[in-house]
């Protein structure tokens, strides 16, 4: 009950530091999009040797290496989320 008043209060309270959730601009979501095609930069890789299946498109190295460090520090739980 904790967690999902918390999680309800951060997500999509308006008195937590910064907008809501539900008030994301549309460029903040096409950049997460953007960096979501280059995950672990497994598609620049594969465009570099030659099979383009999803365009690359550029995006500001720091946001890509921040990125994937957030996601492979979120995937190190997941044996710990599954053991549970």
């Amino acid at each position: 009950a904790f967690y999902a008043a918390y999680t309800a209060y951060i997500m999509l309270g308006t008195s937590a530091p910064g907008l809501p959730a539900l008030q994301t601009p549309p460029e903040v979501l096409q950049q997460v999009f953007d960096l979501s095609l280059n995950f672990f930069y497994v598609n620049i890789f594969l465009n570099d040797i030659g099979l383009t299946l999803v365009p690359s498109t550029p995006d500001h190295p720091v946001y890509e290496a921040l990125f994937n460090f957030i996601n492979a520090w979120s995937l190190m739980f997941v044996p710990l989320v599954l053991t549970d």
